[in-house]
């Protein structure tokens, strides 16, 4: 189990992340970030070039790998606010 005092500024972590079909990305659009980029293919290959990712959807799969391939061996403290 790792805590804080184990990580030290500046160390590397590498973690890797599957591509996604445009299927996936399609899909995810429609539920979540419904732009034309992100659900037309033939608009964003016309003005983008090709069909884009959300962003949101870019940030889960960044996070996804690091969520399963580093944070199970992490402690977590969590702390609590009160509000009244």
């Amino acid at each position: 189990m790792k805590y804080l005092e184990d990580f030290q500024p500046g160390q590397i972590y590498r973690f890797r992340a599957e591509p996604l079909s445009k299927e996936e990305i399609i899909a995810f659009a429609h539920e979540w970030d419904p732009q034309r980029l992100h659900t037309d293919e033939n608009y964003a290959v016309s003005v983008h070039g090709s069909l884009i990712a959300s962003g949101f959807q870019t940030m889960l799969q960044v996070f996804k790998p690091v969520m399963h391939g580093m944070m199970p061996e992490i402690a977590n403290i969590g702390g609590w606010v009160s509000i009244r």
